[in-house]
């Protein structure tokens, strides 16, 4: 007989919209002034591009959130400082992200498990994934949804 070890909290957390969630991450990166240079699966590299690019059209961020969770792992490149065609300018600087549910709900409440940096550059990345976490996972927001699902 095995014993059910998820906790109530557990249960709460696989109850978040991961892609909502995801969707408000890749919304925020946007209003920081960054653009996404690539989107790409992992391991083969199969380029995911095609599906955001809608030719001047406002991006989707749900839709970018779906794609990205529709593939057991994806990176997204997000690009800052861009002046035209992609040419960056002098003091722009990206950011990649890996995206893939780990099975580990207080993980994949942001189902981004890992990013690149530059120390010369900030982290937004880092900023707005502690910035949604702590939101989400407060005290308060985690009491209104346990009394959610009582």
């Amino acid at each position: 007989m095995t014993h059910n070890t998820e906790t109530i909290i557990d249960a709460t957390l696989r109850k978040y919209d991961y892609t909502d969630n995801l969707a408000r991450f890749i919304e925020q990166m946007t209003i920081r002034g960054f653009t996404i240079a690539r989107f790409f699966t992992m391991p083969d590299r199969y380029d995911l591009y095609h599906l955001i690019d809608q030719c001047g059209h406002a991006l989707d961020y749900h839709e970018v959130a779906h794609q990205a969770l529709n593939y057991e792992h994806t990176n997204i490149t997000f690009q800052y400082g861009v002046r035209h065609e992609g040419v960056m300018e002098p003091n722009g600087y990206r950011q990649t992200i890996s995206v893939m549910l780990t099975g580990d709900p207080w993980c994949d409440v942001v189902p981004i498990n890992d990013w690149s940096f530059s120390h010369q550059h900030p982290d937004a990345v880092k900023e707005i994934v502690n910035a949604l976490r702590t939101e989400l996972l407060s005290d308060e927001a985690l009491e209104e949804k346990l009394g959610e699902y009582q």
